[in-house]
């Protein structure tokens, strides 16, 4: 038995896992293994095909998400400085600054180094 969970983003499907399970039929008065009905997989290659092309269309977003990330690609210099002065773009009054934290009183917590 195959089965595939696709997950909802937006209003695309892409398949989110796919699960296989092999069962074996075993005779109630034997306890020994019984044949059961061959599949037949000629019905099934449309659904096949199209289950590993949305894999692929995936994998394709996959790698273009992770080119992107901040463990790839840090903010250049520009953009750090944007970030720095955020609260001055903002122009957060006093009562605001509560919910923020300046960037001076973070620190990293830990690194991930990726590979392919």
């Amino acid at each position: 038995m195959h089965i595939d969970v696709l997950q909802k983003i937006g209003n695309k499907e892409r398949l989110s896992c796919s699960a296989n399970f092999v069962m074996v039929a075993r005779s109630k008065e034997t306890g020994k293994a019984k044949p059961v009905p061959k599949l037949n997989l000629e019905q099934e290659v449309e659904s096949f095909r199209i289950i590993n092309e949305m894999g692929r269309e995936r994998q394709k977003e996959r790698k273009n998400e992770a080119k992107r990330g901040l463990e790839i690609a840090p903010p250049t210099y520009e953009e750090s400085v944007v970030i720095h002065n955020l609260r001055k773009i903002m122009k957060i009054d006093n009562s605001e600054q509560k919910h923020y934290k300046s960037i001076s009183s973070t620190f990293t917590r830990n690194t991930i180094l990726m590979h392919h």
